[in-house]
């Protein structure tokens, strides 16, 4: 039979407060959890995400994200 959804990823700039994002960390946040002590995880908030020295990308499949990165530039003067 055949499958009419994309394996295709595509990988773009995103907002943090998209609605998909945040329910992808939020579940995310979740998962850390229950592996991590609190003070091992080292987790940003949306608000954090959405910092000017923060680059944040979603992976996309179709219409749903399905993976995230943030990189934090440190030590910017």
């Amino acid at each position: 039979m055949f499958n009419s959804t994309s394996t295709d990823i595509v990988i773009r700039p995103e907002r943090a407060d998209h609605p998909q994002v945040v329910a992808l960390l939020r579940a995310l946040d979740l998962y850390l959890a229950g592996l991590y002590a609190p003070e091992a995880n080292h987790i940003l908030t949306v608000a954090e995400l959405l910092a000017p020295e923060v680059s944040f990308f979603a992976a996309w499949q179709d219409d749903r994200v399905v993976g995230e990165v943030a990189l934090a530039r440190v030590g910017v003067d």
